[in-house]
């Protein structure tokens, strides 16, 4: 069908060259021979476009042809994780130092996506995503852990808040430790936004459609 559809589309631009010609040297074949500049000048600029439009058409037929498309299913995981990786996580992961308050609820996030993944809500049909995922949620599954082990939501300001950094005096050694502790997290962090970071880009370039609508 779509070779169809150029054969048909290369033959009405041939046949508006040819009625440009028409129109340019009524006369005879050997008005064309005479090289008038200004109808030349109109057929060439005409001619160029019309060749550059079919390659143009060409090259979006074959990235339509080339582009893979994702299941329902994996459309929706990939956007949610492009969400993740634009927002809450970009803040949480890559900017977030570790020693510094953050809201509980975006620590817990790291046990939801767990969770969801246990009962294989959050899979990728494709297998090459999946791997990505799960390589994500493996670091991010660490920095969990570690969290966990290290600190415990507090009231801060009426909010239920994490970090490192303690919520009241102590010692100068307890300090150090927890600011010894507080680093770690943070390279864990970067290793799990280094792998999500690497799976969205892999999505977005492997699979541009998934942008089409807004997040």
């Amino acid at each position: 069908m779509k070779f169809e559809q150029t054969i048909a589309r290369i033959g009405a631009g041939l046949a508006s060259m040819l009625m440009l010609v028409w129109l340019l040297w009524p006369g005879s074949i050997s008005e064309i021979l005479q090289l008038e500049p200004e109808p030349l000048a109109m057929f060439l600029i005409a001619f160029a476009t019309w060749i550059m439009t079919e390659f143009k058409m060409a090259e979006t037929e074959m990235d339509r042809v080339e582009c893979p498309q994702l299941s329902v299913n994996d459309l929706r995981v990939a956007r949610e994780l492009i969400a993740l990786q634009r927002g809450r996580f970009r803040d949480f992961l890559r900017d977030h130092e570790a020693f510094q308050y953050i809201d509980y609820e975006t620590v817990s996030e790291i046990h939801a996506l767990l969770a969801r993944r246990g009962r294989d809500e959050l899979k990728f049909q494709n297998p090459s995503l999946d791997l990505g995922l799960a390589r994500f949620l493996s670091s991010l599954e660490i920095l969990g852990v570690f969290y966990a082990q290290h600190t415990g939501p507090e009231q801060i300001g009426g909010r239920l808040m994490v970090a490192f950094k303690p919520s009241r005096i102590v010692t100068d050694e307890e300090y150090a430790r927890r600011l010894q502790l507080s680093h770690e997290a943070d390279k864990l962090s970067e290793g799990a936004w280094s792998a999500l970071d690497k799976l969205v880009r892999s999505i977005e370039v492997d699979f541009p459609s998934v942008l089409d609508a807004p997040l």
